[in-house]
């Protein structure tokens, strides 16, 4: 048994010294423990709140986030990108991307309040007074500034500071829910996001500028080369686009569902979307280690892509299965409502799990290389899908056909990258390919 044991450790951590793994290990942490404290969280709201005050509350933090997220500029993947070889300009460059994406943050939601009455009438509470107003486009700002702290500590690898971070704010969320369903119920949910992302600014950033950036120029090598901003723009071209197309539907089918099937419909929608956009932040957390790792070393990119798809798959292979019939008991604990209503909902965004991680692992390749239009592209044909099916399916499977939305359109998108840009980490002898029988080095590949 000691020798078992011995073996399983030895191969642990042999496993975990692989930066590439140790790093999307640990924001997958941080995901799952946002996760989980993040449905004690809609579970105390569902309980503490009517659930037209869930839904009107759900759709303003998707608006929010789709409103933080154009507000980014794509400055979320620069930092990924280009702050791992950055050197000595790693601190004007990450202190450059929090002033770009705070000040124009307050400019969209400012004129998305202004404009409420045109473009999402169900939210006019938030013109109630000035308070509510300003609530809203400050808490646009700050969680700009709350997320790109987290990206810079996955660039300069201080990853095992996220799962910590997101945690404390996670518990402060829901301790705020529960103090102010009693003060203000209206905008509970609101301030109970933006008061802990706030704080959690202070101490994240001390250690960025004070430890983390110094010694990360330390490492960096004297003769390094310095950055330049027309690679840097032309980057910045296509994530942009790709990140305004990923969010408009990540972020505006909470608000659809509310404009077109009511706040109560979305109250039933928003715990399975909540749940599957959390589990496809595993994801999120290899495309972002890929991203990094490549940007470190880009002869070995295939080699990382291939580990991360299979790393992916094992994580999220049994997490499908489990939540398939599970689904219904999962929602339960909502109440009985959202069970009866979400259900089918759940079981097709948990089926879309899968081919979503191709699609976000592939995006990675494409970053690290800089295939502008890929970037740009694909997210726009992943948008153009979801949207379109969604708002067919609304009116006659409402929410369900949402999900049935999203799972068809991943599933499409998976099929042609694994049979067309990624055939050959898998068939390494299909023309076009960079396996043994290539010259060209791994990250030269056209295919990609």
């Amino acid at each position: 048994m000691p020798a078992l044991r011995h073996v399983v450790t030895r191969r642990l951590s042999n496993h975990l010294r692989a930066p590439l793994l140790r790093n999307a290990y640990a924001l997958m942490s941080s995901t799952a423990l946002s996760s989980g404290i993040g449905l004690v969280y809609w579970l105390l709201a569902a309980r503490l709140l009517s659930p037209r005050t869930v839904g009107l509350g759900s759709a303003t933090i998707s608006g929010m986030t789709f409103l933080a997220g154009v507000a980014s500029l794509g400055l979320t993947f620069v930092i990924l990108r280009f702050l791992p070889v950055a050197g000595w300009s790693s601190r004007r460059l990450l202190l450059i991307c929090y002033a770009a994406t705070a000040g124009t943050a307050v400019v969209a939601a400012a004129v998305f309040i202004g404009g409420l009455s045109i473009w999402t009438p169900a939210l006019q509470y938030l013109r109630a007074g000035i308070v509510p107003a300003a609530l809203f486009v400050l808490t646009t700002a700050i969680w700009n500034v709350f997320r790109l702290q987290d990206d810079a500590l996955a660039a300069l690898r201080r990853s095992v500071w996220i799962p910590v971070e997101n945690a404390a704010y996670a518990l402060l969320k829901v301790l705020f829910l529960v103090v102010f369903a009693v003060l203000s119920p209206t905008y509970t949910i609101l301030v109970s996001w933006a008061i802990p992302a706030a704080a959690g600014l202070i101490p994240i950033n001390f250690m960025l500028f004070r430890r983390f950036i110094p010694a990360h120029i330390a490492d960096s090598p004297p003769d390094a080369m310095p950055l330049r901003l027309r690679p840097i723009l032309s980057f910045l071209t296509g994530t942009y686009a790709g990140s305004v197309f990923y969010l408009a539907w990540v972020g505006l089918l909470p608000v659809i569902v509310t404009q077109d099937l009511g706040a109560r419909a979305n109250a039933f929608f928003y715990p399975p979307w909540i749940i599957t956009t959390s589990l496809a932040a595993f994801a999120t957390s290899m495309q972002i280690s890929l991203l990094v790792e490549g940007a470190r070393d880009e002869a070995r990119l295939e080699a990382y892509t291939r580990r991360a798809l299979l790393a992916s798959a094992r994580i999220l292979v049994p997490v499908v299965v489990v939540l398939l019939p599970a689904a219904p008991l999962v929602l339960f604990f909502f109440g009985h409502a959202y069970m009866q209503h979400g259900s089918d909902t759940l079981r097709l965004l948990a089926l879309g799990l899968l081919p979503n991680a191709v699609v976000s692992i592939y995006m990675a390749g494409c970053q690290v290389l800089n295939r502008v239009l890929i970037i740009a592209l694909l997210p726009a044909a992943e948008c153009a899908l979801v949207l379109t099916l969604s708002v067919a399916l609304l009116p006659r499977a409402g929410t369900t056909g949402v999900g049935l939305a999203w799972m068809l359109t991943e599933a499409t998108l998976a099929a042609g990258i694994l049979l067309g840009p990624l055939r050959h980490l898998w068939w390494p002898h299909v023309p076009g390919s960079s396996g043994k029988d290539s010259n060209r080095p791994a990250s030269a590949s056209p295919n990609f």
